[in-house]
């Protein structure tokens, strides 16, 4: 069989595009992918090695603006050429995980009559999921929160898929290459590719507080911020507690050897985060249509996060988060535990055996 996922533009839209895709070419040996990503430097680095395209478009703007007409353009555009390449590759179903160039993709998959599945990663979807969901067949979600949003009959709850490397990677083997003996307690930081300020700025301010009570702390800055945090934290000399990355290549065993993860609140962090069972201090960012307030809402009335507003994150207020956190270990254990429960490692597979049957018409 084979599938199209429309995902690309930002890597919250790649990455479940990449989770379901690894699972739905291991269900049989002849099925093939295709994916639909922006023309962009992020998505031509995570789609390389894959068969892909890479089609025009840009974000529509929130409210009424002149570039409302060129983002429009641009869409219509990347559906045209969307289009071209799946009267070519002839897929049996079509997936899209939200964002721009999942309308496009998916509204050009519309025209030639293919099935569509929409898998809407946050709890408050967005425009395009919304637009698009009365001409999905299926409709997957990772949070029970987004079922009011969608058709009942259409919805199924799948969870957040998460890609394989992430999941498998070894704990001791982690945390003896990374230095990090087995009583010590690492908080792992990281705002996405490009960086957090907010979460840099209290990082490296909390940073006496912290390493002082004894926190190891592993800091992926994001390229925004890195040779400026980088020059600060070196001048400081922190010594071996505290490390400072631009990226962080091997996210899977990072995950694996931390205790501790502040963040923001992009559903595929929080998934990743959950599927190791890490207590989370979560700092959602203030964007696009507020998702990430209620993705990171939903996570703490589980009882797996602290969410701290963005505004509110100082280096003292962060101290003190995570300084009760580290003195707590009842309380991380319990997080843990609720990360586990609110999390999975299976979502992938249920999404790609949903596409399966999509394609194959039996659901």
């Amino acid at each position: 069989m084979k599938a199209a996922f429309a995902g690309g533009g930002s890597a919250g839209h790649l990455c479940p595009a990449l989770a379901v895709a690894q699972r739905f070419l291991r269900l049989e040996e002849d099925n093939e992918v295709l994916f639909f990503g922006a023309q962009k430097a992020l998505d031509r680095r995570m789609l390389e090695g894959t068969n892909h395209k890479l089609i025009a478009g840009t974000g529509l703007p929130y409210g009424r603006s002149l570039r409302t007409l060129t983002s429009l353009l641009k869409l219509a555009q990347g559906g045209l050429q969307a289009r071209a390449a799946l009267k070519v590759f002839r897929p049996q179903v079509v997936l899209g995980t939200g964002g721009y160039i999942s309308a496009a993709a998916l509204t050009a998959a519309d025209t030639l009559g293919l099935p569509l599945v929409i898998h809407a990663s946050d709890a408050c979807p967005d425009r395009t999921n919304l637009r698009l969901a009365a001409k999905a067949t299926c409709i997957t979600v990772a949070f029970e929160a987004a079922l009011e949003h969608f058709p009942v009959d259409k919805v199924i709850v799948t969870g957040q898929p998460v890609r394989e490397e992430i999941l498998q990677a070894d704990r001791e083997t982690a945390r003896a290459e990374l230095g990090y003996g087995a009583q010590d307690v690492v908080l792992l930081v990281t705002g996405g590719s490009q960086g957090a300020r907010t979460l840099n700025q209290a990082t490296v301010g909390a940073l006496p507080q912290l390493l002082g009570a004894g926190l190891k702390v592993f800091h992926q800055t994001g390229s925004l911020d890195y040779q400026q945090v980088k020059a600060e934290t070196d001048a400081a000399n922190w010594g071996p507690g505290y490390v400072c990355r631009e990226f962080i290549h091997d996210m899977g065993s990072v995950l694996a050897a931390a205790d501790l993860f502040l963040m923001r609140a992009g559903a595929s962090s929080l998934a990743e985060a959950a599927a190791w069972g890490l207590p989370m201090i979560v700092v959602p960012g203030d964007f696009a249509h507020g998702h990430q307030k209620v993705n990171a809402e939903e996570v703490e009335r589980r009882g797996a996060a602290i969410v701290v507003a963005n505004s509110d994150l100082t280096p003292g207020r962060l101290a003190e988060v995570a300084l009760e956190l580290l003195q707590r270990p009842d309380r991380r254990a319990a997080m843990a535990a609720a990360a586990r429960a609110w999390g999975t490692r299976e979502a992938g597979d249920k999404i790609a055996r949903v596409l399966t049957e999509v394609g194959s018409g039996t659901r």
